[in-house]
């Protein structure tokens, strides 16, 4: 049989007295915080469906971050990019390379 471990609840410690403050303050809003921040604050925690909502919104901001330095960037340096790589056309249309 495995010994149950006991996990004493955390406490702070003064560095420079070495001697203990007792227990950490303000543990349940940082709770609240953190379930803000990964699950929006739906039910289920790691298990529901606020963590897929959060990983469609990082995953499209993602997308928007790259289509956006697509779009900043000089035209001929993509012409000549897209030349270089090949591609005829972009999600079916096709690339436009004369020059203007």
């Amino acid at each position: 049989m495995h010994a149950e471990q006991i996990v004493a609840p955390p406490r702070c410690i003064s560095r420079t007295q070495a001697t203990t403050l007792g227990s950490p303050r303000g543990e349940d809003f940082f709770a609240t915080v953190r379930k803000l921040h990964r699950w929006l604050l739906l039910p289920g925690d790691s298990n529901g469906y606020g963590r897929q909502v959060t990983g469609v919104a990082a995953i499209s901001l993602v997308v928007m971050l790259i289509s956006g330095l697509v779009l900043r960037w000089p035209r001929d340096n993509v012409l000549r990019a897209l030349d270089l790589l090949g591609v005829e056309t972009i999600a079916g249309i096709k690339v436009d390379r004369r020059e203007d």
